[in-house]
């Protein structure tokens, strides 16, 4: 079963061509029959822009979540993942407190522009 929150481990395509990607974590956003919306999941924040840290939120119980080091959730542009052409596994999922601070980050973020 796919709940919202859920921590998921899969290949990801860089763009519209499935052959181009990478095996990377992900927050399930919402699920519609077998299309999965998506927000990645990086390691990957000190080397980023400031434009680019400013819609990353950190992750405080990474850990719980399932995730093997400090991770950041990437809200600039969620994905779509479908079930049929692709395979993810969950990991975990997004704990109480950091689903909360996310939604005020999302907030945050979307109604600053």
């Amino acid at each position: 079963m796919m709940n919202k929150n859920d921590i998921f481990i899969g290949y990801l395509p860089f763009s519209n061509q499935l052959n181009t990607g990478k095996i990377r974590p992900v927050l399930l956003i919402a699920k519609e029959n077998e299309l999965v919306h998506v927000f990645k999941i990086t390691s990957q924040y000190e080397s980023k822009s400031k434009h680019i840290k400013k819609q990353y939120y950190q992750i405080q119980n990474w850990e719980e979540a399932g995730l093997k080091k400090k991770s950041w959730i990437d809200i600039g542009a969620a994905k779509t993942i479908d079930l049929n052409q692709l395979k993810i596994k969950k990991i975990g999922q997004l704990s109480i407190n950091d689903q909360e601070h996310l939604a005020l980050f999302i907030k945050a973020f979307y109604g600053a522009k």
